[in-house]
């Protein structure tokens, strides 16, 4: 016969309730369905939320930050229109979490071709 089931919670390992990550992200609305890697994509968006971000569907008037990692005609257009908008590389979002800070992006820019 299977033992019954235990509703002892004390060996799951952890001490407690789940800690809040740091919310430097705070602010920081994303923009990553340019990022053709499924994958990567997804670890971006996890990463964004997970400390205090947002990422939009589209390319808002809110929208911070463009994630890419290529320059598109596109762009300029945007850049144009929203002076606010920063076009940068998804390492920049790896590289915050690392840093587990807020980074410049001056480092992280998609160069225009």
């Amino acid at each position: 016969a299977a033992a019954p089931l235990s509703h002892d919670h004390s060996k799951l390992g952890h001490d407690g309730p789940l800690v809040s990550l740091a919310s430097f992200l705070g602010g920081v609305r994303c923009y990553t369905a340019l990022v053709s890697d499924e994958k990567l994509r997804a670890q971006l968006n996890s990463l964004v939320i997970a400390y205090g971000g947002e990422v939009d569907q589209y390319v808002y008037d809110r929208t911070t930050h463009v994630i890419a990692t290529q320059w598109e005609a596109s762009f300029y257009q945007l850049v144009d229109d929203m002076d606010e908008v920063e076009v940068v590389k998804p390492e920049w979002v790896l590289a915050c979490h690392t840093k587990q800070a807020l980074l410049e992006v001056d480092e992280y820019i998609v160069p225009d071709e």
